[in-house]
């Protein structure tokens, strides 16, 4: 087992990028968090990355070529349809376009260049909704829906499947 994060957190965001494991926001036990910890296996130290622009718990996360895609969560009053993008080489953070559902605990993953959130709920209703982010046009596209509705689920991305 590694070094301890600075600070106890659920409800956090996960993600590999380089051979570095990314930790996004989360709950403290007392409040939503913006800060971002990064562990570098190869020295056993966790660093502080450049906090997101919002504070999430419940968040998806996905790597994506050479950044981090923030999704969702929510911010201690509502769920959130917003999305951050963590280009982690230059320790910044823009936003791109807003999910078409306000999504806390959906699951996010990638394929084909192209990134996904399923699932989730807006505090009232479990989603079995999918849709999909297109990088290059800036647009998130409905998808064809899951079987049932699904929240806090496992997504994983393999052999050109998404799996929840």
């Amino acid at each position: 087992m590694g070094e301890q994060m600075s600070m106890m957190r659920s409800r956090v965001g996960v993600a590999v990028l380089d051979g570095k494991l990314y930790a996004f926001g989360g709950f403290n036990g007392t409040e939503r968090l913006s800060t971002v910890e990064v562990y570098d296996p190869r020295k056993n130290k966790w660093s502080q990355g450049c906090a997101m622009l919002c504070k999430r718990s419940a968040v998806g996360v996905a790597a994506l070529d050479d950044c981090i895609y923030v999704c969702g969560g929510y911010d201690g009053v509502t769920s959130l349809n917003t999305v951050e993008v963590y280009y982690p080489k230059i320790n910044t953070w823009k936003t791109v376009a807003q999910m078409m559902k306000y999504r806390s605990a959906g699951g996010v993953t990638q394929l084909n260049g192209y990134v996904y959130a399923l699932g989730g709920h807006d505090g009232l209703s479990i989603f079995d909704s999918v849709e999909r982010y297109d990088q290059n046009e800036d647009v998130w596209v409905k998808m064809s829906p899951m079987l049932n509705r699904r929240c806090r689920l496992g997504v994983a991305t393999l052999n050109g499947k998404i799996y929840t």
